[in-house]
């Protein structure tokens, strides 16, 4: 006796998932030594407004300078120091503690800005900056800003006000 196989017919679900189009992949982020990304990322489709590229990422992260455009410059200008160099920005304020020049220079014209009520202030341990990692707020005050030294490993935090 023959066996007779069933065809099963395509789910619903399974004929939707055919006809739409794949989501764009976004290309991979470039490294910061000294940020995270969380936070200060957002997807887009814009070109950037300081290279012109569609780069599918802007930074949303404060940007300090007279000529620097408010918003929509992505990632990779900010880490190759395209932005800093055209526009004359930098991206943090503070520094709080000695750390080296290119260490300094790094933060400021090649690392995202921390967004914060205040004026956003980069820790230091170990002679070094420490990494962003994030903020955490409770209905929007406080917010805490956690960091991670990158020689030893401490947890270090800080909190602002409205």
């Amino acid at each position: 006796m023959a066996r007779q196989h069933a065809q099963s017919a395509p789910t619903e679900g399974a004929e939707r998932r055919a006809l739409l189009p794949e989501p764009p992949q976004r290309p991979v982020l470039p490294p910061f030594a000294y940020h995270s990304l969380v936070g200060v990322v957002a997807p887009t489709d814009e070109p950037c407004v300081c290279c012109g590229q569609v780069r599918g990422w802007v930074c949303t992260g404060p940007v300090f300078g007279a000529e620097a455009p408010y918003a929509g410059i992505c990632p990779y200008c900010i880490a190759f120091g395209k932005a800093a160099a055209r526009y004359g920005a930098t991206f943090n304020d503070v520094i709080d503690g000695d750390v080296p020049d290119e260490v300094a220079r790094e933060i400021l014209e090649r690392t995202p800005g921390i967004p914060s009520w205040q004026s956003p202030r980069r820790l230091t341990h170990c002679g070094d900056a420490a990494e962003y990692l994030e903020a955490g707020d409770a209905d929007g005050q406080p917010t805490s800003y956690l960091f991670r030294c990158r020689v030893c490993g401490a947890r270090l935090a800080y909190s602002d006000f409205t």
